[in-house]
């Protein structure tokens, strides 16, 4: 259990950065957001992302601790329900958030292919190639805090993106 605590902590970390990150080169492409003036780089996110981001982490790298995907190292199929989990959470996290408890974090209502305006199908795309920088980091985190498994480098993770079936002992 301290693992885990201490992977949720490091990966819910990891993720504030990241999306502190993306918001401001986005922000940078798309003009104006939440009063922050075109092309200042200036990110913002909020501390639930922390808990959202790190919960999201470890269940990510316990994915790729499972038997069937571990033995196979199938990082194709591993990020295709990554991302049916990153957007699952995500959508859960928007009701609780953004509906039940009205903080208005996000609001993907203007974007394409929305549920309820807490998810849009469109970052998935996204997510599925995000899922596999999740493993390598997950994997890297478990070597060198416990000492667990190999370190590998993370383009060989996504060298083996889209290969449907590998039984490659590179990962």
């Amino acid at each position: 259990m301290k693992k885990l605590l201490t992977l949720l902590i490091i990966m819910g970390l990891l993720y504030l950065n990241i999306e502190v990150i993306y918001r401001a080169l986005m922000g940078d492409l798309v003009g104006e957001i939440r009063g922050i003036k075109y092309a200042s780089l200036a990110g913002w996110t909020s501390l639930w992302m922390f808990f959202i981001g790190g919960c999201l982490g470890v269940a990510l790298g316990l994915l790729n601790e499972v038997g069937v995907f571990k033995k196979n190292a199938n990082i194709f199929f591993q990020s295709l329900i990554g991302t049916a989990m990153v957007l699952l959470l995500e959508y859960m996290a928007g009701v609780v958030l953004n509906i039940w408890l009205d903080l208005s974090l996000w609001d993907y209502s203007d974007l394409p292919l929305n549920i309820d305006g807490q998810v849009s199908l469109l970052f998935a795309v996204y997510w599925f190639l995000l899922c596999p920088l999740v493993f390598w980091m997950d994997d890297l985190l478990r070597h060198v805090l416990y000492k667990k498994g190999k370190i590998y480098h993370i383009k060989d993770v996504y060298s083996q993106l889209f290969v449907f079936w590998c039984k490659d002992d590179v990962l």
